[in-house]
């Protein structure tokens, strides 16, 4: 074995050792997996309906496009319109839905997308479900901003969940058209989303009294008088902290 056969030898045992040495902190902090991508290029109504998105109902097809003159990168994007009845009056609320996308709980699942509304809002809602289809927990998010803007809705998958669903949902009272792009469903936590809780609060069993030693602050009597602790009814659970509008005597 000669003199140069010996060091070529002993180069790559030592890039080995060099390779093996090297911590993965980035797979191991910032692991993640895009399960969901759509920016709506090139595509129809029945291109998405094939990939598994559902439009609950004519109104949903009827009224929504996939405009290829405005978007978020590029000119392409999906186009969201009011539904206008004959008679002149609007029609309902709906929205568009994606597939059935298995979870696993205890993960964080993420969705975001960019959106832009010419009036009104418009949103994201993000919900988990069981083998049997019963809803677990949801969460939802808008915009109101005449110019493009990320909408983020995030949420650890409850116990027993099996599968969790998005909607691109709209408020017929409340809008004329919108657009959203870059849809993306996460699975895990992106660099750019981590974070820190440094306070929560769901109001189960709470009274005036605790929140106050915590440092709520009531100002005025009437904060308390137009407020309450509900018991009935609250997102994932049936607690939540009830606001009701002060009504003058006069």
């Amino acid at each position: 074995m000669n003199k140069n056969f010996k060091r070529v030898v002993s180069l790559i045992i030592a890039a080995l050792l060099l390779v093996v040495s090297i911590p993965i902190y980035a797979s191991e902090t910032n692991a993640y997996q895009i399960l969901l991508y759509e920016d709506f290029k090139g595509e129809t109504q029945e291109s998405l309906i094939s990939k598994g998105w559902v439009y609950p109902n004519n109104v949903a097809k009827t009224r929504s496009s996939i405009a290829s003159d405005f978007g978020y990168g590029d000119e392409y994007s999906l186009r969201i319109d009011r539904e206008i009845k004959e008679d002149g009056t609007l029609g309902s609320s709906w929205d568009i839905r994606s597939y059935n996308i298995p979870v696993t709980p205890d993960m964080i699942y993420t969705v975001t997308a960019n959106m832009y509304m010419e009036k009104g809002h418009l949103g994201i809602r993000l919900a988990f479900y069981d083998e049997n289809n019963n809803s677990l927990l949801y969460k939802s998010a808008y915009t109101t901003n005449d110019y493009w803007t990320e909408v983020i809705v995030d949420a650890v998958a409850p116990a027993g969940a099996s599968y969790a669903k998005f909607s691109i949902a709209m408020n017929n009272d409340m809008m004329s058209t919108g657009y959203c792009d870059n849809v993306t469903f996460i699975e895990g936590a992106t660099e750019s989303h981590q974070y820190d809780v440094l306070y929560y609060k769901d109001f189960k069993n709470e009274t005036y009294e605790n929140m106050e030693i915590e440092g709520w602050t009531f100002f005025q009597s009437y904060s308390k008088t137009y407020s309450e602790f509900s018991s009935d009814f609250g997102c994932g659970d049936n607690y939540s902290f009830k606001i009701d509008r002060l009504v003058n005597e006069n």
